[in-house]
């Protein structure tokens, strides 16, 4: 079956208005085109990750303005090995510039960016973790 939707009064709302065959349906939806205009519109930055007290773990990354709290925590822990309690700031490191919901994207606690990857503007992000502690015997290390 051959279908295509259409919105009528709501905009978000898609309805089948022709079908041609019962038995295996298939739909063709097509999206209002207020939807369709935000899919290529991502915004980039460029995320500058400076780590507290020592400036020679700092490293920079581009990424999109809908990466959320919880990737960027990752990008850290892959950066850096065996760590925990990551704290991220913006702006500087305090409390009430944390980043605290693993959830919400860079987009959601207000950094804007630019559609243009290659002019994406820098943004400074301040971040501190504990290191895991082995349970390896340091002898057994030598």
């Amino acid at each position: 079956m051959a279908a295509t939707l259409e919105h009528t009064q709501s905009p978000n709302v898609l309805y089948p208005i022709h079908s041609t065959s019962q038995s295996h349906p298939q739909l063709q939806l097509t999206a209002p085109a207020d939807m369709t205009d935000n899919i290529n519109s991502e915004e980039y930055v460029t995320l500058s990750f400076k780590l507290m007290d020592w400036s020679h773990m700092d490293f920079k990354r581009k990424l999109p303005t809908s990466t959320s709290i919880i990737t960027i925590k990752d990008i850290i822990k892959h950066h850096h090995g065996s760590i925990s309690s990551i704290v991220i700031c913006k702006h500087s490191f305090e409390e009430k510039n944390e980043l605290h919901n693993a959830n919400a994207t860079l987009k959601f606690y207000g950094i804007r960016g630019s559609p243009d990857i290659g002019n994406a503007p820098c943004v400074v992000l301040y971040y501190n973790f504990k290191a895991v502690e082995s349970q390896i015997d340091p002898i057994l290390m030598c």
